[in-house]
């Protein structure tokens, strides 16, 4: 017995009748998969695709949206690099805007001293 495949929502569903409607047009199946990794339903994705290859197993497609869905699961998987901290709190932010502030106050004390 195959089991049912993971569950869409609505719109997936329609996505996925818009796919098999128009096998061939790449448009159809990319809406389709990035809808489901937004939806974070890449597991329904893979089912339907693994489920249309056991029907067809030299469909070149479905392979191929295969191993684009295993590709986008593997990337959320990956941990995300730290978080660097704010430009403003480094040392040499706080040097500079210091050095702004000594160079400006000294060149307003030349800038008025012409004036006179």
């Amino acid at each position: 017995m195959i089991p049912a495949p993971a569950a869409l929502d609505e719109a997936g569903e329609a996505l996925w009748r818009a796919a098999l409607e128009a096998w061939t047009e790449t448009a159809r199946h990319d809406a389709f998969v990035g809808h489901c990794y937004a939806t974070t339903s890449l597991v329904a994705a893979a089912a339907r695709y693994r489920e249309h290859l056991t029907a067809h197993p030299d469909d070149e497609i479905a392979r191929k949206m295969t191993a684009r869905i295993a590709f986008l699961a593997t990337q959320s998987l990956r941990p995300s690099p730290p978080a660097r901290p704010p430009l403003s709190r480094s040392p040499l932010f706080l040097v500079v805007v210091a050095l702004a502030g000594i160079g400006g106050a000294i060149w307003g004390l030349l800038y008025r001293g012409r004036r006179r």
